[in-house]
Protein backbone atom coordinates (compact mmCIF):
# COMPACT_ATOMS: atom_id res chain seq x y z
CA UNK A 1 0.00 0.00 0.00
CA UNK A 2 1.04 3.38 -0.74
CA UNK A 3 -0.48 6.89 0.49
CA UNK A 4 0.65 10.09 -0.91
CA UNK A 5 0.10 13.25 0.79
CA UNK A 6 0.75 17.31 0.51
CA UNK A 7 0.44 19.21 3.61
CA UNK A 8 0.13 22.67 2.85
CA UNK A 9 1.90 25.47 4.95
CA UNK A 10 5.12 26.50 6.24
CA UNK A 11 6.67 23.08 7.25
CA UNK A 12 7.87 22.84 11.10
CA UNK A 13 10.59 20.98 12.76
CA UNK A 14 10.30 19.04 15.81
CA UNK A 15 10.92 20.99 18.72
CA UNK A 16 12.53 19.86 21.66
CA UNK A 17 10.20 19.48 25.01
CA UNK A 18 10.29 22.00 27.25
CA UNK A 19 10.18 21.67 31.49
CA UNK A 20 8.41 24.22 32.92
CA UNK A 21 7.15 24.93 36.92
CA UNK A 22 9.99 23.99 38.29
CA UNK A 23 10.86 21.00 36.56
CA UNK A 24 7.31 18.97 37.47
CA UNK A 25 6.05 19.70 33.69
CA UNK A 26 7.20 19.19 30.34
CA UNK A 27 5.62 20.18 27.41
CA UNK A 28 6.27 19.90 23.91
CA UNK A 29 5.80 23.38 21.65
CA UNK A 30 4.79 20.96 18.56
CA UNK A 31 2.01 19.15 19.64
CA UNK A 32 -0.48 21.57 17.95
CA UNK A 33 1.70 20.93 15.05
CA UNK A 34 1.74 16.80 14.90
CA UNK A 35 -1.94 16.86 15.40
CA UNK A 36 -2.66 18.86 12.11
CA UNK A 37 0.00 17.26 10.47
CA UNK A 38 -1.68 13.56 11.59
CA UNK A 39 -5.07 15.52 10.80
CA UNK A 40 -3.90 15.63 7.13
CA UNK A 41 -2.42 11.89 7.00
CA UNK A 42 -5.85 10.55 8.50
CA UNK A 43 -7.32 12.67 5.87
CA UNK A 44 -5.26 11.60 3.00
CA UNK A 45 -5.75 7.51 3.57
CA UNK A 46 -9.59 8.01 4.49
CA UNK A 47 -9.95 9.62 0.81
CA UNK A 48 -7.65 7.18 -0.78
CA UNK A 49 -9.51 3.99 1.05
CA UNK A 50 -6.18 2.98 2.18
CA UNK A 51 -7.39 1.37 6.12
CA UNK A 52 -3.96 1.47 8.06
CA UNK A 53 -0.98 0.08 6.55
CA UNK A 54 -0.53 -3.00 8.50
CA UNK A 55 2.84 -3.93 8.59
CA UNK A 56 6.73 -4.37 9.93
CA UNK A 57 8.15 -2.06 8.20
CA UNK A 58 7.35 1.34 6.25
CA UNK A 59 9.63 3.57 3.85
CA UNK A 60 8.78 7.55 4.34
CA UNK A 61 9.96 9.81 1.24
CA UNK A 62 9.28 14.16 2.09
CA UNK A 63 9.70 17.05 -0.04
CA UNK A 64 9.61 20.04 2.69
CA UNK A 65 8.61 23.35 0.10
CA UNK A 66 10.08 26.35 2.67
CA UNK A 67 9.00 29.79 1.63
CA UNK A 68 12.19 30.98 3.47
CA UNK A 69 15.52 30.48 2.74
CA UNK A 70 16.88 30.34 5.89
CA UNK A 71 18.29 26.77 7.24
CA UNK A 72 16.21 24.53 8.51
CA UNK A 73 17.33 21.19 10.54
CA UNK A 74 15.99 18.38 7.86
CA UNK A 75 15.60 15.32 10.04
CA UNK A 76 13.61 17.76 12.82
CA UNK A 77 11.39 18.41 9.90
CA UNK A 78 11.12 14.55 9.68
CA UNK A 79 10.80 13.62 12.89
CA UNK A 80 7.45 15.72 13.38
CA UNK A 81 6.28 14.19 10.38
CA UNK A 82 7.11 10.35 11.44
CA UNK A 83 5.35 11.45 15.35
CA UNK A 84 2.11 12.39 13.37
CA UNK A 85 1.96 9.02 11.79
CA UNK A 86 1.92 7.58 15.44
CA UNK A 87 -0.73 10.36 16.09
CA UNK A 88 -2.50 9.50 12.66
CA UNK A 89 -2.51 5.07 13.24
CA UNK A 90 -0.42 4.84 10.08
CA UNK A 91 2.47 2.74 12.47
CA UNK A 92 2.29 1.87 15.83
CA UNK A 93 5.82 3.01 16.50
CA UNK A 94 7.60 5.55 14.22
CA UNK A 95 10.38 2.64 14.82
CA UNK A 96 8.53 0.71 11.85
CA UNK A 97 10.30 3.09 9.76
CA UNK A 98 12.76 1.41 8.30
CA UNK A 99 13.42 3.95 5.23
CA UNK A 100 13.36 7.52 4.89
CA UNK A 101 14.78 10.16 3.20
CA UNK A 102 14.32 13.79 2.69
CA UNK A 103 15.00 17.03 0.49
CA UNK A 104 14.28 20.69 1.40
CA UNK A 105 13.36 22.73 -1.40
CA UNK A 106 13.77 27.03 -0.04
CA UNK A 107 12.25 29.92 -1.11
CA UNK A 108 9.22 28.16 -2.75
CA UNK A 109 6.36 30.43 -3.02
CA UNK A 110 3.89 27.58 -2.46
CA UNK A 111 5.14 26.20 1.00
CA UNK A 112 4.20 22.66 1.93
CA UNK A 113 4.66 19.22 2.47
CA UNK A 114 4.42 16.61 0.11
CA UNK A 115 5.07 13.03 1.67
CA UNK A 116 4.80 9.35 0.39
CA UNK A 117 4.39 6.66 3.02
CA UNK A 118 4.83 2.73 2.01
CA UNK A 119 4.14 -0.34 3.69
CA UNK A 120 7.25 -2.53 2.65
Amino acid sequence: MRIEITIPGEPRPKARPRVVRGGRQVYSPSAEEEERVAWYITAARTAARVGPLYGSAYRVTATFYLGHRRPVDGDNLLKLVLDAGNKAGIWSDDSLVTEGSWRIVRGDPNPRTELVIEAL
